[in-house]
């Protein structure tokens, strides 16, 4: 019997929300009617198919680049829940195999990763972190029947159609933004300097930070070459060269 592997996937956590709820229920059924042999047939087809195909899924997380300290924890979190779920049985009585891959910064990496985890047979990816990692490969990974599902990628760009095999735990910068903004008029500030990321995530956000308040207008933009060098920098004034 073949399936698609999202098919699969999707039908493994169906049946294990389906036994969990058999298991609550006490009082016994009776039924006088007895399988065909048609149905008999199929019922040891797929009792043999579970036996044969587990739930396999991929970390697509940060072990390396400007996320790796980020990384660490996801990872970490996600072998936990795998680990949970084969104690408690696993899914349809097979334990879940979890195999991770490198998302690191760049596009090689990911691209990589992703393809090595679509290669090794898994059902569902988790990941990637960042948003520009993920837009990298969501069209590789749901293209070929692969679930992926991050728990941060903040982007509105994955609010777009993508053929039911995308999923994000994070709420949109789209409603993230005007509740910071929000958050800061009402502890009463009116003139804000905004510092954010020199990516995706980190514009997006702020954009969506801007667009919220009538705030001041910016009298110049600055960037910092490294995270920490913005805490103890400031801005250049216009028409003076930084030291």
């Amino acid at each position: 019997m073949t399936q698609s592997r999202s098919v699969r996937s999707l039908a493994g956590l169906a049946a294990m929300v389906l036994l969990m709820s058999a298991c609550g229920n006490g009082e016994p059924t009776e039924t006088d009617a007895s399988p065909t042999p048609t149905q008999q047939a199929e019922t040891e087809g797929n009792q043999q198919e579970a036996e044969t195909e587990g739930l396999v899924l991929g970390a697509l997380l940060p072990e390396t680049g400007d996320l790796a300290f980020l990384g660490e924890g996801m990872i970490a979190a996600t072998e936990m829940a795998v680990a949970d779920m084969n104690e408690a049985g696993g899914v349809l009585g097979q334990d879940v195999e979890l195999i991770n891959a490198d998302e690191g910064d760049q596009a090689g990496t990911v691209r990589e990763g992703a393809d090595r985890l679509i290669g090794s047979g898994v059902d569902g990816i988790v990941g990637a972190a960042s948003s520009g990692q993920s837009l990298e490969v969501l069209d590789t990974i749901t293209g070929a029947g692969v679930l992926q599902c991050s728990g941060s990628n903040t982007s509105p760009t994955f609010t777009e159609e993508d053929e039911d095999l995308y999923f994000r735990t994070a709420p949109s910068d789209a409603l993230q933004g005007p509740v910071l903004a929000d958050l800061v008029a009402a502890q009463g500030h009116s003139e804000v300097g905004i510092l954010a990321r020199a990516d995706d995530y980190g514009q997006g956000r702020a954009a969506a930070i801007r667009c919220r308040r009538p705030w001041p207008r910016e009298s110049r933009r600055c960037s910092a070459r490294r995270p920490d060098s913005a805490r103890s920098r400031r801005c250049p004034r216009r028409g003076r060269r930084p030291r």
